[in-house]
């Protein structure tokens, strides 16, 4: 909406706070992983929204966050629907 803060909506599983702030693990173009910190600015039914830290293009992974390890390759899956 006009004014509104750009924001992306992620499953509350793709947040993760290893003691510093939250992070969300991004997918690069070599497939590794890279913790990347974010501002959350709330969270409503399963969801956090995220109003710094992402661009729009940016493949972010949606499970086992604090699983997960910089540097780490990976496979990335489209999501459906």
């Amino acid at each position: 909406s006009p004014g509104a803060e750009p924001a992306a909506e992620v499953p509350l599983a793709a947040v993760f706070d290893p003691g510093s702030g939250p992070v969300v693990w991004v997918v690069g173009a070599d497939g590794k992983l890279q913790a990347r910190p974010v501002t959350v600015s709330g969270y409503a039914a399963g969801a956090a929204r995220v109003t710094s830290g992402l661009a729009e293009d940016d493949r972010v992974v949606i499970l086992g966050a604090h699983k997960l390890k910089a540097g780490e390759s990976v496979r990335a899956i489209a999501a459906e629907g």
